[in-house]
Parts: structure tokens; sequence; C-alpha cells
């Protein structure tokens, strides 16, 4: 290479991803993997050969060529491709090749069973497959697959509807050019069919049916559908965010809102205020736009671009100044962006250990600030169209802006999206460089592996940000009042809270004197009642899931048989869902003795059944038993503690739960705190004794602490060897290496990790019987009168009494 005068460098010893060819390898093998991974079971894998053609072909047709990224790279070399010449499947996916007449007997099966393994490049509309028989390969144009994962594509009843509506309107109209007239046949154009043994049809005649002498339009029947759905004013369906309405007892959406006499009115104002806060402004209201949308003719928007969809998002603020709040965000799935999307930003376990530093810190102080159009003001490198019914648009506004001109056929107004918005894929990224930019002269920069974890180069100053709340932590007053004075300089409406008694929905209640400070979500449980419509129990329940009593006196304990009761509907599994997302957030806020319920339900929801329904039941009332939990977190010396343990076989299928309990505390001394993490979960492996499962909730406590170990670190917090307690000897031997392993080696070795932490001294494992260790308690399903023991070990239960 030197003599031909050729310049290259060498790649760094041991580090081939520098290597365009090892990383196009490794790009290769995920794929083919992938492939791998969706054939059928009985596949056999000694054909795995067989698979690589079409590997490759997939592989070059989902690859963006360099030269030009606007094509694939196969159809840079080869052209486009023609799948209609030569059709693609699944991979390994099992057939029926069919027999032609000249190659089986007369009474013999059309079919031979086989598998799908590549297309065929050289006959047209064929397939490559391989026969069960003896793997001889067939090249044939008739085969019928039997996906195992994937089911077949179909048309929906809508397609199936819309079809036939077209063919219909295509058959009306060749019968009128054939008759020579603008009228619909009757019923002497037709032959007489007489029929002895069939009833009449009862004669049904409904506002829309057409008589005989009545002329059709030229205008298609599905054009006719849409023209009356807008005469009658039924509203688009891509609304949600519904508000609790205290006169009707329901639900409203946006939809909903604006049409009923007693919250019309103030419904349009709040929607027509935000119109006019994102487009040009309100001059009746003297509001001042922000240039974000404008609106324009379907003309204006570019060939080729995508139009997506606006949302309407309801909800009632009581502290905010506008109390009835309508957000304008857009349908996010439909926009097409290829820039990165992903913004750092802070989780609630961030929150606490930030809530933990305040209370530790001498002197130390926190203060909330909130931008209220903080994903507003970015704006965006290629603008975006969406669409909305002029039917939604407050009249203040259509006559302001004289937005009859501009609406289509119809009746959609179009809007041009120039700065970030709600909904927007790219606006928090767009965001959060701009605020990058903003502060990084002054001093602060984001953590380098905390999401949305923001320090200082110099002063003892840092934050939590959560979408556009600011949770400042400060020890000189001053600083804090310089950081709000650049928040306040470069945005617009930033709300300041100097009690900082609420953040990301959480009320906090602090006393700096005795540096305790205590948690809790007052009105949250009641108002989710409401919505799903729960009494009040009769009795108390104390329980959030049903016990099993355990069999005393027998050698095997049996997990419960199967569930057999009927299926729900998708509005039943949909509101399980719904009732389970909302109390998840709950639990991981304030209250995490629904921790396990709500794990076991969530492995359940998507197919839920009657069962399920009951479990819900019962977690509502026990929710209503207990409306307000409290937690409480004291200062300490923010060292990391972690209680680990597991439940071997109790979930159904066999599985096995692994629990823990992570907490601030101090060096050398049982202090006791709240926790800032609950893990709970089913482990993914089926496991062959306690413990191995052990092991495995010792895998999952490590791996969610050293997170934790580096959110510490990142705020000034240097850790020692942090400690996991177990109540397993078995485990605490094989972590510790005091026992003599044979047949570990069955153990999953995802689970050997743990070992090698131990090692560097990262973790240290120490053993202590099960009622000293506090992660027992999220491994499994208690009893009435053990959660009552429990409450005031996990909450603070004296505001419980209170409440």
């Amino acid at each position: 290479m030197f003599e031909k005068g050729i310049d290259f460098q060498l790649t760094p010893a041991g580090v081939h991803r520098r290597n365009a060819a090892e990383r196009a390898i490794r790009t290769f093998k995920n794929h083919f993997i992938a492939g791998m991974c969706s054939t059928d079971p009985n596949f056999p894998m000694q054909l795995w050969d067989t698979l690589l053609p079409q590997a490759q072909l997939t592989l070059n047709l989902l690859r963006s060529s360099h030269i030009n990224p606007k094509l694939s790279a196969h159809a840079q070399i080869f052209g486009a491709f023609d799948l209609n010449r030569t059709p693609l499947a699944p991979p390994g996916t099992r057939v029926i090749i069919h027999d032609k007449p000249q190659n089986r007997a007369s009474w013999a099966p059309h079919g031979s069973p086989g598998w799908y393994v590549g297309h065929a490049p050289e006959h047209y509309r064929c397939y490559t497959c391989r026969t069960t028989a003896n793997f001889a390969e067939r090249i044939s144009d008739t085969v019928v697959f039997f996906p195992h994962r994937t089911p077949l594509p179909e048309m929906s009843p809508h397609e199936k509807l819309t079809q036939a509506t077209v063919a219909l309107t295509q058959a009306l109209q060749h019968l009128q050019l054939t008759n020579g007239t603008n009228k619909l046949p009757t019923a002497h154009d037709f032959p007489r069919v007489s029929s002895t043994h069939t009833q009449p049809a009862p004669r049904v005649h409904t506002a829309n049916t057409l008589l005989p002498s009545q002329h059709i339009p030229d205008t298609p029947l599905v054009n006719l559908f849409i023209q009356e759905e807008c005469t009658q004013r039924h509203y688009p369906t891509h609304y949600a965010n519904s508000v609790f309405d205290a006169t009707t007892g329901k639900h409203l959406e946006y939809r909903d809102l604006i049409r009923l006499p007693h919250t019309k009115q103030s419904w349009l104002k709040s929607a027509a205020n935000e119109f006019g806060r994102l487009a040009q402004g309100l001059k009746s209201r003297k509001i001042h736009g922000t240039d974000t949308i404008t609106f324009i003719s379907k003309s204006r928007v570019p060939n080729g671009r995508k139009v997506t969809y606006a949302r309407f998002v309801c909800t009632l603020r009581p502290q905010k100044a506008e109390e009835e709040r309508t957000r304008l965000t857009v349908g996010g799935n439909l926009i097409e962006y290829n820039g990165p999307t992903n913004a750092p930003t802070a989780d609630i376990t961030t929150y606490k250990v930030l809530i933990n530093n305040t209370l530790s810190t001498p002197n130390a102080r926190q203060v909330i600030a909130d931008i209220k159009n903080y994903y507003l003001g970015t704006n965006l490198p290629i603008s975006e169209y969406m669409k909305i019914h002029i039917l939604l648009i407050p009249n203040e506004i259509i006559d302001e802006y004289n937005l009859h001109e501009l609406q289509d056929e119809s009746g959609f107004i179009y809007i041009e999206i120039n700065k970030g918005m709600y909904g927007l894929p790219q606006s928090g990224r767009l965001a959060n460089e701009k605020l990058a930019r903003t502060l990084a002269p002054y001093g602060y920069y984001q953590a380098r592996h905390t999401p949305g974890l923001w320090l200082h180069k110099t002063l003892p100053i840092l934050f939590v940000l959560v979408v556009d709340d600011f949770a400042i932590q400060y020890t000189n007053k001053e600083h804090a009042k310089q950081l709000l004075h650049i928040l306040k300089t470069n945005y617009e409406d930033v709300t300041i809270d100097w009690t900082a008694s609420l953040y990301i929905g959480i009320t906090v209640k602090w006393d700096y004197e005795t540096h305790t400070a205590t948690l809790s979500m007052p009105g949250y449980i009641s108002k989710l009642l409401d919505k799903h419509h729960h009494p009040t129990p009769v009795k108390p329940c104390h329980a959030p899931h049903p016990y099993n009593i355990p069999q005393y006196g027998v050698k095997q304990q049996l997990t419960p048989a199967p569930d057999t009761s009927e299926s729900l509907n998708k509005a039943g599994i949909l509101r399980i869902q719904q009732i389970v997302g909302s109390l998840l957030y709950y639990s991981r806020a304030v209250d995490p003795t629904i921790a396990v319920t709500l794990s076991a339900l969530a492995s359940e929801q998507s197919k839920a059944t009657q069962n399920t329904n009951k479990k819900v039941h019962q977690l509502l009332d026990y929710c209503a038993t207990y409306p307000v939990s409290h937690l409480r977190y004291h200062a300490s010396d923010m060292i990391l503690k972690i209680h680990s343990d597991a439940s071997f076989g109790n979930e159904s299928g066999f599985r096995s739960r692994a629990g823990g309990h992570h907490y601030l505390g101090k060096a050398n001394s049982n202090f006791f705190n709240s926790a800032i993490l609950n893990p709970t979960g089913i482990l993914r492996h089926v496991v062959t004794s306690a413990t191995e499962a052990e092991i495995g909730a010792l895998f999952v406590n490590a791996k969610e602490g050293l997170i934790l170990r580096t959110t510490l670190h990142e705020m000034g917090f240097s850790q020692p060897c942090t400690t996991i307690i177990t109540d397993n000897t078995m485990a605490d031997g094989f972590v510790n290496d005091t026992i003599k392993k044979q047949r570990s080696r069955a153990i999953d070795m995802r689970f050997h990790w743990i070992i090698d932490q131990r090692q560097q001294n990262i973790f240290d494992l120490e053993w202590r019987p099960s009622n000293e260790n506090k992660g027992d308690y999220f491994t499994k399903h208690h009893s009435p009168a053990h959660h009552r023991l429990m409450r005031p070990v996990y909450l603070h239960c004296q505001d419980d009494r209170d409440s």
C-alpha cells in the first residue's frame, strides 16, 4: 500500500468497532439472529444456511445507501426491488407446498408440508421451500402459509365495506350509462324470482332512503357519508384527556365540553386562549402570540409532506391562574422526523434522592420553578403540518383569522408548525438543547450519566428537571435567585414556589428544623375512584390482593390453579389497564404497599378475565380504605443500603418473584429510612431452586443499585462498598465464595455478575434473618393482618389516621 501511494490508518489495538467491516458483520449478525428468532418453533435448525440469501436481501433493503441516503443499498446497485415479481415472507414459516397433478398419485394429498426458506429471484412469483420429509428444495408458485407468530394480513371490516361501496357505485353508474337515464333501476328492471317458502322482507322507511325517482349525485357514496357526518356535527375522534363534570357525573372530553350549555363558554374561551398563544395572538383578550403555528390553506402544504392530526388535552388545574386549561397537541405518531428525539428527563427516583440530599445537606433548601411554555419557544429546523376541523375551533379565532376562506372542501383547516409543540417527537430534544445553550455560559451542565440532573461547575447548587418543572436545591439563596433570573430572562411565564410544596403531582411537607420531608398525593385516589365509579367498601379492606392461606402440615404448597374464568371484552381490558397505569405512578411516588399487586395485575392485564376484574376491585377497595398514604424521609449520611429477597415458584406458571428495599442510611448504624426505590417483579427465567431465585433477586437489586450509586456519586456523595442484605444462606455462600460450588453452572450466567461486583468491592453481601430483611414484603401476597402490621414500617401512618 505504501508503494501504491494509498493513504491509510490503522485502528487502535483491540478496537474492532473502528473497522467498517467489523461493524457490518455485527449488523448482519443481529439481523440474521432476529430472523432466526422469528422462525417456527419446529423449524429444523440445520437448515439455517438456507435462510442466508433472503437475510442478505432484506438487510440491504433496510440499509440506506452511502451514495444516496434516499435509496436502499440494494436499490443503489440493482435498482428498485419488485415485490410483486419476487414476493417475500417471514423466514422459517411452516407451509404446504402444492404438488402438481403430474407429480402426485390420483388419491394422494394435493400438498406436501414444508418450510419457507427464501425468495426465488429467477422464477416469477415463486417461493423457495424445503420439505419436511427429506429437506429437499422445492420452488413452487402455490404455497399456503401457516405463520406461528405473525397473523396473515387480511382486510378489515371497514376496508371490506369501502370496497363494496365503491363496487356498488360503479355498478349503478354502469347501469345508468347502459339505460341512458339518470334514474335508479326499479323492481321492473330486474327479473322476478318467485319463492313460496320465504316471507317478504319488512318495509323499513328511513330518512336517508332514496326513492326510485331520485337523482343519484355524481359524488361517490363514500364522500356522501363524510358530508353527512360534517352536517350532523360529528367530531373527529383524535381527542382525549377527559375532565370530570359534577353536573353529569361523567368524564367529558373536549368535543363534549364545547357542546354542553354549562361548560361550552368556559372551555371555548380556554381553547381560544390556547390558539391565541400558539398563533399570532388574540386581540380581544390582549393575548400575545408566540408564532408557533400559522393557519394556511391546503395548497401551501408542500408535496410529499405528511399532514398529522391535532389533539386537545383538557385538564383542571386549580393551582394555576387559568384553572380550565386546554392544550393543543400534535399527533406525533404520524410525524416523519429522522433526527434524534430523546430528551433526558429525570424520573421520580432521582427526585427522591434530591429530597434526601436537601435534608442531609446543612442549610440546604428547595425551590420549584415551572416554565409555562418550555416546549413552545424552540424553532424547528423543518416545519411540520397538521389539520383540524373548523367545528372544533372557537368562533372568535375563526373571525379574527378569517378561517372560512382557508377551509378545504371537507371543512379542515391546515396549520403550519414553526416552533416546538407538545406531541412533536423532536420538541423535547430541541427544548433541552436550548436550555443547555442558555445555561452553559453561567457554569451549568447536565450530569453525564443521570438524566435530568443538572449541576454547577463551582457553586453548591443543582436541580432536577422533569419535563418543564425545576426542583432546585441551594444553600445560598442568592445562587437560586441568579438561576431564576436567567430562566426569566430567556423564558416567559416562569412560576416560582419558594415553599417547594408541590412537584410533579407530589405534595411535600418540609420540616427543615427536624430535617424531615413528608410526601403525599391527597385527592389522587378519590379522583381515581370517582372516575371509575367505584363505591366505598362497606367493610375496610386491609389487603390489596387475595390471600391464599397456606396448607399447614402438607409437604408441598401448590400454586393457584390456572384461571379459567371468562375473558373480558376490550372495554374491560382497557379499564384495567387504565387503573393499573394510574396506580403505578401513585405506588412509585408514595405507596409501595400496592407494588406487588400492581406487578401481578400487569402480567395479567393483556388477557384479563373475570377473576382479574375481581382482583382489581379488591385493590380499589384497599385504596379506598387508605385514600392518603405518606412517605417520610429523614436526614442521613446518603449511604445507599439494599435489602434483597425472592419468593420461589409462588407466581402462575411456577415463576418466581424478586423484590427489594433501597434506602439512604447512615454509616455503621441500623438507621432505617423510607425507600427511594422498591423494585418488585417476576423473574424472566423459570428458576429451579430457591437459591437460584435469591441469586436472581440479588442480580436485579444490584443492577438497580448501580444506577443509584452513579446518581449519588454525581451529586457529590462518594459511596463505600454497598451492603446488600439477604436471608438465604446458600445465596450468601454462593456470592461470598464460602461454599463448594458443584452445580452452580446451571444458574443463569447473568446471575454470576453479582460475584464479579463483590470481587470489585462495589457490593458486599451480608446475611440477616428474615424478620430483619425489609425486602421480604415485596416478594409475595400477604395476609390482611400482615399488611396492617407492616404499613407503619414502610409508611408514615400517623397522617393516615388523621386523614
